[in-house]
């Protein structure tokens, strides 16, 4: 994603990502999130994105920050920023400093339930169905991505994978011949 256009020389020439989603959409606030910031490519090749962020962050640099395809100043002061960063030892000082910084604990054992229950509801969202219409799994299933995520409660993604691959399973012994759960024995 480009934040800043691209001089007009070039066959990529373009205005900015956020120019255009601020023009389409006539809004010149918008939330953007910066999803794992840390891992954003610092090649110097096109330019780097943090030290681009850097003067779209800075109060007084992002109400003129020159667009090299439009060919003059935009100005981005309303913009609203977020970023998540999974380590931020690597991210320069100067860009931390432009961000309020908010930790968030990795979880624990004890929010099995609440995590296991947005889990589902994330699931059923992306299939375009309720919780109540995804299979049941059986309580010895459930209590064995209970133990697992004990062993790695910072590991959101694992549950989510195997939790989709169980319902899977699942829906198609339910299929087959209406037994849930044989594939377990």
């Amino acid at each position: 994603m480009m934040l800043k256009g691209t001089a007009r020389g070039w066959s990529s020439a373009r205005a900015g990502y956020l120019v255009d989603f601020m023009r389409e959409n006539r809004q010149a606030n918008p939330l953007v999130c910066l999803d794992e910031i840390e891992k954003v490519g610092t090649s110097k090749h096109n330019g780097r994105l943090w030290e681009t962020l850097l003067t779209m962050l800075e109060p007084t640099t992002a109400r003129c920050v020159t667009d090299e395809y439009l060919l003059g100043p935009v100005d981005y002061s309303a913009v609203n920023w977020v970023a998540t960063a999974n380590d931020l030892r690597d991210l320069p000082k100067p860009l931390r400093a432009r961000f309020t910084i908010v930790r968030v604990d990795e979880p624990e054992s004890r929010d099995f339930d609440r995590i296991f229950t947005n889990t589902l509801q994330e699931i059923a969202r992306d299939l375009g169905t309720e919780t109540w219409a995804l299979p049941a799994l059986p309580p010895e299933i459930v209590e064995g991505l209970r133990r697992q995520f004990r062993r790695n409660p910072g590991s959101l993604r694992q549950l989510g994978v195997t939790t989709r691959s169980l319902l899977q399973l699942e829906a198609r012994a339910q299929m087959d011949n209406g037994t849930a759960s044989r594939y377990f024995h």
